[in-house]
C-alpha cells in the first residue's frame, strides 16, 4: 500500500442504518481503508527519426544511416 495515495476518497454514513436518525453533524471516527491501483491508458507517441546527408568537399555524400530497426515508413 502506498503511504503517499495520489487521490483521497472519503465515506461517511449521513443516517443511521438501524432507525435512519441524521448523522451528517455527528463527527466520524476511521474506520478501515483500502486502495487500488488504477493503471491509467497507454498513451500513444509518435517519433519522428528523420536522416539527413552531407556533402564533403571531396565530392562524396554522407547520410546518416537510421536504427536498424526502422524498416517501414511507419511502424
Amino acid at each position: 500500500m502506498s503511504s503517499n495515495p495520489d487521490e483521497i476518497s472519503t465515506y461517511f454514513p449521513n443516517s443511521c442504518n438501524d432507525c435512519g436518525n441524521d448523522l451528517k453533524d455527528v463527527a466520524g471516527l476511521f474506520h478501515v481503508r483500502k486502495q487500488e491501483v488504477v493503471i491509467s491508458p497507454v498513451s500513444v507517441k509518435y517519433v519522428e527519426h528523420q536522416s539527413f546527408s552531407k556533402s564533403c568537399g571531396c565530392g562524396c555524400e554522407n547520410i546518416f544511416e537510421l536504427p536498424s530497426y526502422l524498416v517501414e515508413p511507419i511502424q
